[in-house]
């Protein structure tokens, strides 16, 4: 079974419900070119895939998430628990933007690990990139939009220069420019 990209799909409804055609949506006709289909039938890990490739990003309302790796409330307090779902299972359910935060590890010279304020979330930013990559590879036609962000709480404290050095280190050595 085919489904109709969602814009499409909008239209087509837009049209059929001007034209009277659309009664109730438990009665709503088949539309042209194929059916809307129910949120049931949407497979929240493609639905980037099934989007016209002329629509640029900024024509998109892009599902994401505050704080992205904050899943557990005992890496800080409660008020830092932001998410119950990790990264591989937000991807996998339709978040497509993340807010990552980051701060110098201590005890290394170039990780990045992930923190809420000043408590660190038990995650480093090649975790976090890895998970990505492994959700893009299998999802060809998606994309994940994320704010990397210094924290400048916790850990060792980054000024831009030294943040800077570090995304680089992550985006050549790590190999995640491309």
């Amino acid at each position: 079974m085919s489904l109709m990209p969602r814009r499409t799909a909008l239209k087509a409804g837009a049209a059929a419900l001007a034209a009277g055609a659309l009664t109730a949506p438990a009665t709503a006709p088949a539309v042209a070119a194929g059916r809307v289909p129910r949120a049931a039938e949407v497979d929240d890990r493609e639905w980037m895939g099934r989007l016209d490739d002329g629509v640029p990003l900024t024509g998109l309302t892009v599902p994401g998430t505050h704080d992205s790796c904050c899943t557990d409330p005992l890496h800080g307090t409660e008020w830092s628990h932001t998410q119950n779902w990790g990264i591989p299972d937000q991807l996998q359910r339709g978040i497509r933007f993340l807010d990552i935060r980051c701060n110098g590890l201590e005890g290394t010279a170039s990780e990045l690990g992930i923190y809420h304020s000043d408590n660190y979330q038990y995650i480093r930013l090649q975790d976090v990139l890895n998970q990505c990559t492994s959700f893009l590879s299998a999802h060809a036609g998606e994309v994940v939009v994320m704010r990397i962000k210094n924290e400048y709480a916790g850990g060792n404290r980054l000024d831009a220069a030294e943040f800077q050095r570090r995304i680089d280190y992550y985006l050549d050595d790590f190999g995640f420019r491309r």
